[in-house]
């Protein structure tokens, strides 16, 4: 496994872990930290995008 699979693996790994984490904040009726969650989601999937981005930019040379 390369570096750039690794960190998608990781990065798809942290989604999966924020996900579940918001949803446990949403079903206790704590919206504040589901909000702050949220916006790490956000964050993470940016950085997931980004990572394929660069995955496709470098096979394409």
């Amino acid at each position: 496994m390369n570096l750039q699979e690794n960190s998608t693996q990781k990065l798809d790994e942290t989604i999966e872990r924020l996900e579940r984490n918001r949803d446990l904040l949403v079903k206790v009726g704590n919206y504040e930290k589901a909000s702050f969650f949220n916006v790490l989601l956000d964050i993470a999937q940016q950085a997931r995008r980004n990572n394929q981005s660069l995955s496709k930019s470098s096979t394409a040379h």
